[in-house]
Parts: C-alpha cells; structure tokens; sequence
C-alpha cells in the first residue's frame, strides 16, 4: 500500500521540461494577485463565495509547482500535500458555500 501511494500521488516528474513552465507560473501568481486584491477589497456583505478563486489559484500553483520543475523530495512532498489539501478545502468550502 505505502509503495502505491508513493507512486501514484507523489510520484515526480520525468522527462525534460516543458517551456511554458515559466509563464504559467507568472500567469498563476497575476491571477494569485489578482485574487487576493478581490478579496480584501470586497465588501463583507458581497453576496459571493469570497475565497472560493483565491483556493482554486492555490490548488493550481501548488500542482503547477509539483507537477513542472523538480525539488528535493521533502520540499516536493510537502508542495504535493499543500496541493491536495488546498483542494479539499476548496471541495469543502464550495459544498459549504452551496448549502447556504
């Protein structure tokens, strides 16, 4: 069991990289900005899911990173963990938010 999920959720990434890694990421730390800037401006009685963008760009950077360039293992681990836990509180956040 530890060997599969060594290999399926941290398994790192091989092959050369791919170009666009540096643009994405810019791309994604704009819109990062972008998000946290909506956030702190909006006012508290916006009837919208206010973090719901700043979780999604969250998951995404942290998979972009792990997926993209290559850390040592623990760094890498711990990107991968930050990913997938960004993930399930968006989940939760969104199933939260539309219950309300």
């Amino acid at each position: 069991m530890n060997a599969f999920i060594r290999k399926t959720l941290f398994s790192e990434p091989t092959g050369p990289p791919p170009g666009g890694r540096y643009v994405i990421l810019t791309l994604l730390l704009i819109l990062l900005a972008f998000a946290v800037w909506l956030v702190c401006s909006m006012p508290r009685s916006f009837p919208y899911t206010r973090y719901s963008t700043l979780l999604l760009i969250l998951a995404i950077l942290f998979s972009h990173l792990t997926e993209q360039f290559r850390w040592r293992r623990r760094i890498f681990v711990s990107l991968r963990v930050l990913s997938y836990v960004a993930m399930l509180f968006l989940f939760i956040y969104l199933l939260y938010s539309l219950r309300a």
